[in-house]
């Protein structure tokens, strides 16, 4: 399982990690990476040698996952502090002496530290360290940890306070929503879920509204997704490594069946959109749409 937040723009997978060695997130830790290249800082927290890394990176409106939530990046210095907070490598909009940052990357950060806390189900948010087990999240910038000798978040660390009352805000304002969820499977797409829930594919953009999904390419696995509407959850849904019957008569392509394949119920092999491939097993018998088959 690898956890990120349904904001992000793109994946940047990373094996610089360790476990948190049973630990779980209760603060935010943001950093400032002191330059404008994306390709750079990426060369060092993702791909590069250096013993660094970050669970997230923001650039004005854009935000990449890199190393997963469950995992804790190699990012402040300090096995206690990074194995208890999320960490977020921010993009300078210029250079020395005032290091600022764009409003976009503030608002992507902002709205992030909403987010986690949100999804870690805290009441609250606050700038300053907050333990294990604390109902508010926390909000820190690297200078903050203990023996590390740095200027960094640079202009975003006088900021902090001001950046965790307005993710506060963003927390306590979220609408309710349906409490219909659903978990994401391997293969699923959100055309597919609005078809299996709202009953239309192309209501998708209301599912990666209500989830504040930036990139719908982009779905976690075993991610909840909150069905708006108060859409009912089906009693079965198509996924890969289920089962279900076929009711219609051609296959994706329009090509007519053999007459035994529509009542017959079959494994789902894999999803792609509406074009669901069905058989026995690995053994492929054809690829279909997913409104002619029926969930078991």
């Amino acid at each position: 399982m690898a956890t990120f937040s349904p904001l992000v723009d793109e994946l940047l997978p990373t094996n610089k990690a360790n476990t948190r060695g049973g630990l779980v997130p209760n603060n935010t830790i943001v950093h400032g990476w002191a330059g404008t290249n994306r390709a750079s800082v990426i060369a060092t927290l993702v791909t590069g040698p250096a013993r660094a890394s970050t669970n997230y990176i923001i650039q004005g409106d854009w935000i990449a996952g890199s190393v997963p939530e469950e995992l804790r990046a190699w990012t402040s210095g300090s096995n206690t502090f990074d194995s208890a907070a999320i960490t977020v490598e921010n993009a300078n909009s210029g250079g020395a002496p005032g290091w600022p940052f764009s409003a976009a990357t503030v608002d992507s950060l902002v709205a992030l530290i909403a987010d986690c806390a949100r999804r870690y189900g805290k009441t609250s948010i606050a700038h300053g360290w907050r333990p294990q087990g604390s109902p508010v999240w926390g909000v820190i910038g690297h200078r903050d940890v203990p023996a590390q000798s740095t200027a960094c978040p640079q202009s975003l660390w006088a900021r902090l306070a001001d950046l965790a009352d307005r993710a506060l805000q963003q927390l306590t304002e979220a609408p309710t929503l349906a409490a219909t969820t659903y978990r994401v499977r391997p293969g699923d797409t959100l055309w597919a879920i609005a078809r299996m829930f709202l009953g239309d594919g192309n209501r998708w953009p209301e599912i990666q509204a209500a989830n504040n999904i930036r990139n719908p390419d982009i779905l976690i696995i075993d991610t909840r997704l909150i069905i708006p509407d108060g859409a009912p959850a089906p009693s079965a849904t198509i996924h890969v490594g289920g089962r279900a019957k076929f009711t219609g008569t051609r296959d994706y392509g329009g090509r007519r069946l053999q007459t035994w394949t529509t009542g017959t119920t079959f494994d789902v092999i894999g999803i792609t959109g509406p074009r669901v491939v069905i058989g026995a097993g690995k053994a492929v018998t054809a690829a279909v749409n997913i409104a002619d088959l029926q969930p078991m």
